[in-house]
């Protein structure tokens, strides 16, 4: 017996996201923003270390084992127990405040480190802490909120597309940081670019408040808030019984 598949046209796809066009910038641009951050930093760790005089060692060998410590010592002590918490977090305190505290705390650690990076290069242990701490709460907030949001928000029938559009974006981004980070560094300063990711950190802030809604606790419909949209039941507009999103009786 033959099964039916149901054919959509690119219209019927766009017709639903622009429904949601709120939440497809807000996931879009929060996730385009904390790649570009934490990506830009952590794939250069081993620079940043180094330019404060961490792991500098007149052996090659010397120098990679130190810096490999010291990536050990971030990803282990700070970025690892931040997936910990958000896992115990997310379904207590939701995805909206776990994502803007991650991105506020983070403005605040790299606005730390861009105005006080002189005196961190003499303290080096204060200056993991602080830098670490941006793992911590990058890790705890935006790295799993904005994975999670976009496959809450949107109904079924569009929510990979959407989960796709978010993902492949943000991805973007973390390339051109990554590619642009030693640039800005030699055109900014090391202090500068921190400034830089300080503000990038409260525009992704600014924007989770303002077009992130909170999911916890809702059904993916009321999530995605596909009955007050007319989304339950969306057909291929090649049915007779779809009419702009909402089926007829």
């Amino acid at each position: 017996e033959k099964v039916a598949i149901k054919k959509y046209k690119s219209s019927d796809y766009l017709h639903v996201l622009r429904k949601y066009l709120i939440f497809v910038l807000g996931t879009t641009i929060s996730w385009f923003i904390f790649d570009m951050a934490f990506y830009g930093t952590i794939l250069n760790n081993g620079f940043i270390l180094s330019s404060i005089g961490y792991g500098s060692s007149a052996s090659i060998k010397a120098t990679i084992f130190n810096t490999a410590i010291g990536d050990s010592i971030l990803a282990g002590a700070f970025a690892l127990p931040g997936y910990w918490i958000a896992v115990g977090l997310i379904d207590k305190v939701g995805r909206r405040i776990l994502q803007w505290v991650g991105f506020i705390v983070m403005a605040a650690a790299y606005l730390t480190i861009g105005f006080e990076y002189s005196y961190l290069q003499t303290d080096l242990p204060l200056f993991i802490i602080i830098f670490g701490i941006s793992y911590l709460f990058g890790n705890m907030g935006p790295n799993t909120t904005t994975f999670v949001l976009p496959t809450e928000l949107f109904p079924t029938e569009v929510r990979a597309t959407a989960h796709g559009i978010a993902a492949s974006v943000a991805k973007l981004g973390a390339g051109i940081f990554t590619f642009l980070f030693l640039i800005l560094a030699d055109l900014m300063g090391q202090s500068g670019e921190f400034e830089l990711l300080a503000f990038m950190a409260f525009i992704g802030f600014f924007v989770t408040l303002l077009t992130i809604r909170e999911t916890k606790g809702l059904s993916l419909e009321d999530a995605s808030m596909e009955p007050s949209r007319g989304i339950i039941n969306f057909k291929p507009s090649n049915s007779s019984d779809f009419d702009q999103g909402k089926q007829k009786n």
